[in-house]
């Protein structure tokens, strides 16, 4: 869970209550004012967060980066003033809420803030970053493995999409700040624009040509993905997770165990995971091409497959990213559908 940005306000009085209790840790990347009377609280989502902000103001903010504040006091209070010591090194902008920083020289300054119910500092560095870390932000369903366990990379289809995030480093330490990054990419495989939702990533979709896709920013790193045209067949894979939820298993034909939910994936000619578009999803489909059994229904969701079926051997064969695969299938009368007769 996050709160809502406190910029959506119209004037700048609030200070939340650090005594405030939710369903999660909003505040996991609290740094405590000098004085012990304030604390600080940097509200952006970064890309390495898990549903609060873990960057907190102990780690320097990356040189031309923008940082912003939340000011967090023993109860509900007015904020009145912040200012930096040197905005040579850190400027601070406090027209609403949040208070925005930026980044301007490398050193150490002081932010000073100043609120009805107390004042408190808090000590700032900056530090010029000499590299950044690029990868794919991608979340797994409930139950199931990251993309990688199902291919080494990514493959995207026409109209695929993926979220692709960056940090700014210095040596092996993670900075602070967004605002900072110039992405580059092949513009005739890949079209891209700002995740607004968290910073420091974008949002890029396959043009339906083949290549390899290079996304690289300016201070470094470098993420290859795949693109796939029309043409290009993926080879599609099952995998059972009926013997244990936590360790799916490829497999080349349907038990009994199976028709709950198996994960349906495609890799492409080196093994890399294929993504889906949008489109892809409404051309799933799956029939019984020879054999008893009788199948009712066939849903998919995201990597799911889960059968509805009367029992019976056979053969289903699966029509997916432009793809097909027939594999044996067995029903036994304990997991037939209980529509069956």
């Amino acid at each position: 869970m996050r709160l809502p940005p406190i910029s959506a306000f119209l004037s700048p009085i609030v200070l939340i209550a650090a005594s405030m209790q939710s369903g999660c840790d909003v505040y996991g990347g609290k740094t405590d004012g000098q004085d012990g009377k304030l604390g600080f609280y940097e509200p952006r989502e970064y890309p390495a967060d898990s549903g609060s902000s873990v960057l907190d103001f102990e780690r320097p903010i990356a040189l031309g980066a923008r940082a912003d504040v939340w000011v967090l006091g023993p109860g509900l209070g007015t904020l009145m003033a912040a200012e930096s010591d040197a905005p040579e090194i850190v400027s601070v902008v406090f027209d609403i809420y949040p208070i925005e920083l930026r980044a301007e020289s490398e050193g150490e300054t002081t932010l000073r803030v100043t609120a009805s119910n107390g004042s408190d500092s808090l000590p700032l560095t900056v530090q010029r970053p000499d590299g950044a870390r690029v990868w794919v932000l991608s979340t797994p369903p409930l139950f199931d493995k990251p993309d990688g366990f199902y291919g080494q990379g990514y493959a995207l289809r026409p109209g695929a999409s993926l979220r692709v995030a960056a940090e700014p480093r210095a040596g092996t330490t993670t900075l602070l700040g967004f605002d900072l990054f110039d992405w580059s990419m092949d513009p005739e495989l890949l079209a891209h624009e700002a995740d607004a939702q968290v910073v420091n990533t974008r949002r890029v979709e396959a043009l339906g040509k083949s290549g390899i896709a290079h996304i690289k920013t300016q201070l470094g790193g470098d993420l290859e993905i795949a693109t796939l045209s029309a043409e290009d067949k993926p080879t599609l894979k099952l995998y059972s997770f009926a013997s244990d939820l936590d360790n799916p298993v490829e497999i080349t034909a349907l038990a009994p165990g199976d028709l709950g939910g198996f994960a349906l994936v495609g890799n492409d000619a080196s093994g890399r995971y294929v993504q889906p578009s949008t489109q892809d999803d409404l051309t799933f489909a799956a029939a019984i091409t020879s054999g008893s059994v009788v199948l009712i229904e066939a849903e998919r969701s995201g990597r799911f497959v889960s059968l509805r079926a009367c029992a019976g051997v056979g053969t289903l064969q699966i029509s997916y990213l432009g793809a097909e695969l027939s594999v044996p299938i067995e029903v036994t009368p304990d997991v037939a559908d209980e529509s069956c007769p």
